[in-house]
């Protein structure tokens, strides 16, 4: 081994100079391998571009195959399978993909293929070239040639690149560019941005943005392969058969990959977003984009319910029905829970018990919708809120922290227009500016609802829930509201002229500024609510309690007060308000101010926030005069003094709440809510040993009460509970 290694390390010859340590090895002379004369061999080449032409026919058939493939399972998907987020199944396999998994997957399986097949026919293309490079050089006569090129492969690259003149330069040479183009160029182009069209209602922000980096990456393979599969011959020959159509084909191919990319950004980019999108709101900043409302932002035909664009980015299913081949026995049909369903267009649609949890459905259009106990509430369940009594900075911390930990259903400026919601779950909802008119909200839950600006005329809303509500300037005009519960509802502003408010509690509610003219207020509470400067021209208070109330400017002298209960009412400064006023004036100058700042910041609608704004100026600016303001504070203080006695009240009461709950109307929601109120000692307007409260429940469970048909059975259990309670003598509430 010694012997072996000195010889190894020996001089390669006699007298020669060792070579410096590091220094690079100098290669010896050698004679080529025998095989390497084969370079220049034509028939060689040759039989490599045919080798090479038969994988590159069959990988072009598997290539359009697949691109085939994808566009027929992506043009299957409509916009029922993308609200319900059904599978795709895929044609011939009937292999189900998830929706999302499809979305995702498709794209990246088409352009991993499509940079395989530019890639081989780069090479396709490098042979060819060697290949028409030799001929030229090797045989001179014009004949032979075309008859050799002739016997080439019938591959349409293989002839396009080096086929006979005649087929390179004439129709068939345009024919072959024309197919090589639309399949390797925009076929796969156009597929990748149909993807993003066809998944664009589903807003996926992720989803969407990774569809539009394929496209980008597939145009960057596309400037940088495309060129190299070179479609002219090379440029060093003179040869008259090299120049011709091949050559203007080169550059019109090129001119067409930069209109695809001119076209494909800007469709990308601008034109296909969807509302929602941080893009959009971005590009909401400058003018509207006409080209956008004409491919994916049409406003919805009336008459025919669809879109008027070619595409749509947003969800159309007008009538859309989730409850075929299911039972409504479920607690749930469908859960939509955190789905971004800005915009969609669900009119008429059938969506009872769906669950809508923290979902987006900013502008949504629900009119007529039949949403009867669907769940549009907060992924951290809000509950039931405290009790009565309770509520104050607790309530206030609560709900602070449930903002901050759950996030709602999104209903800002939607259309629930005659929408069936009985029995739906809307705690926490957010629904700033949404339109609710002449909705159906019976015995709905709107627990901490975001409601300012919204429109609730006409509304029914009996035995309904609205505990801690934002109802700033909401429009309640004409709405039903019998039995509802609105303990600690902010209503600053409101309107709720001529509704529909008998037995109705507004304990702890802010009414400042409110309208109520006309309302009808027959035995409700509203003990301790702040009403200053609210308007109460011929309102109906017959029977009702307004013990320790705010009332500094609310007009009360054209009301009807029979048997109304009124004591310890805060009237206000005992004299006139002025610019050097003192402490109470200017707690109510900064009063005003903080309510305007509220409604200048939650009031999306600008005219109605400017009006709301001009209403509570009006009327509850302390240094401005308020005309008559002396004889309200006189008719206030009147009223105190008329107090009735407690049999008188609760038997007026009684009278209102048995006539209310054992009628059709609003039944069995407006029972339910008043059996809730008696089972409520803070809130309840009878005392807790009143003989009237056993007797009230005996008469709702009598068989000719026809409101209490259909209560649930735990409202039951609680009437046969109070029945059965013994009448005791006692003081007062």
């Amino acid at each position: 081994m010694t012997d072996a290694l000195n010889e190894a390390e020996a001089p390669a010859g006699h007298g020669s100079e060792p070579q410096p340590l590091g220094a690079p090895l100098q290669p010896e002379a050698a004679n080529p391998p025998p095989f390497a004369a084969k370079a220049g061999d034509l028939e060689a080449i040759r039989n490599s571009v045919i080798d090479a032409a038969g994988i590159s026919g069959g990988l072009w058939i598997s290539y359009l195959g697949v691109v085939f493939y994808l566009l027929v399972a992506a043009g299957g998907v409509t916009h029922r399978d993308l609200f319900l987020a059904r599978q795709v199944k895929l044609p011939f396999l009937n292999v189900d993909l998830p929706l999302e998994g499809f979305f995702w997957l498709g794209p990246a399986l088409l352009l991993v293929l499509h940079a395989y097949v530019l890639l081989h026919f780069v090479m396709l293309a490098g042979k060819v070239g060697m290949f028409d490079a030799q001929l030229r050089a090797q045989i001179t006569d014009p004949n032979l040639r075309t008859q050799l090129r002739r016997q080439l492969p019938s591959n349409i690259f293989v002839q396009f690149l080096a086929g006979p003149r005649e087929e390179r330069d004439g129709i068939v040479g345009f024919l072959l560019w024309l197919i090589a183009i639309i399949t390797l160029v925009v076929s796969p182009v156009g597929l990748l941005v149909f993807f993003q069209l066809q998944f664009l209602p589903y807003h996926n922000e992720i989803i969407t943005w990774w569809q539009r980096i394929a496209v980008l990456i597939d145009l960057g393979l596309l400037w940088k392969l495309w060129r190299r599969i070179d479609l002219r011959a090379p440029a060093a020959t003179v040869d008259s058969e090299a120049r011709g159509l091949p050559a203007v084909l080169q550059h019109i191919g090129v001119i067409v990959l930069a209109l695809l990319t001119g076209a494909s950004l800007p469709l990308m980019l601008v034109i296909a977003t969807f509302p929602g999108e941080r893009l959009t709101q971005e590009l909401q900043r400058f003018h509207r984009i006409p080209l956008q409302e004409m491919l994916v932002a049409g406003k919805v035909d009336t008459a025919t319910r669809k879109p008027v664009s070619l595409w749509s980015n947003r969800i159309v299913l007008p009538g859309i029905d989730v409850t075929e081949s299911k039972t409504l026995a479920a607690p749930q049909l469908v859960s939509m829970r955190a789905r971004h369903l800005e915009g969609a267009v669900l009119i008429d649609a059938i969506l009872q018990k769906i669950d809508f949890t923290a979902a987006h459905l900013e502008d949504a259009r629900l009119d007529r919708a039949d949403l009867r106990g669907a769940k549009f509430e907060c992924a951290q369940p809000l509950g039931e809120g405290p009790r009565p009594g309770i509520v104050g900075h607790a309530t206030e911390t609560l709900l602070g922290l449930v903002k901050k930990l759950g996030d709602c259903a999104h209903l800002e400026r939607a259309r629930l227009d005659d929408a069936m919601l009985q029995g739906a779950s809307l705690n926490g909802a957010l629904l700033h500016g949404a339109s609710l008119f002449q909705a159906q909200l019976e015995g709905a839950r709107l627990y901490s609802a975001q409601l300012q600006g919204a429109d609730l005329s006409e509304a029914k809303l009996q035995g309904s829930y609205f505990q801690s509500a934002e109802l700033k300037g909401a429009l309640l005009d004409f709405a039903q509201l019998q039995g509802a519960w609105l303990y600690d509802a902010r209503l600053q502003g409101s309107s709720l002229s001529e509704a529909q408010l008998q037995a109705v509690t507004l304990d702890s509610a802010n009414l400042e500024g409110a309208s109520l003219v006309k309302a009808q207020l027959q035995a409700a509470s509203l003990d301790r609510a702040d009403l200053r400067g609210a308007k109460l021209t011929e309102a109906a208070l017959d029977g009702a309690s307004l013990r320790a109330v705010q009332v500094w400017r609310a007009d009360v002298r054209k009301a009807s007060t029979n048997a109304a209960r009124i004591a310890t009412a805060q009237i206000g400064p005992k004299e006139p308000c002025s610019y050097h006023s003192g402490s109470a004036c200017d707690q109510l100058a900064s009063a005003l101010s903080s309510l305007v700042e509220k409604v200048q910041g939650e009031i999306p609608d600008r005219e109605r926030r400017n009006e709301i704004v001009s209403q509570l100026e009006s009327s509850l600016d302390p240094i401005k005069p308020l005309d008559g303001e002396e004889e309200m504070m006189r008719r206030w203080s009147d009223l105190q003094a008329s107090f009735p006695p407690v049999d008188l009240y609760e038997q007026t009461v009684a009278e209102r709440w048995r006539t209310l709950g054992c009628a059709v109307e609003g039944a069995p929601y407006v029972l339910s809510g008043l059996a809730r109120m008696m089972a409520t000692p803070s809130a309840s307007p009878f005392a807790r040993e009143s003989k009237r409260l056993p007797e009230l429940a005996a008469d709702y469970l009598k068989e000719e009460c026809a409101g209490a048909h259909g209560i649930p059975e735990s409202t039951r259990t609680m009437l046969v509970r109070l029945r059965d309670s013994a009448p005791q003598q006692g003081a007062a509430k």
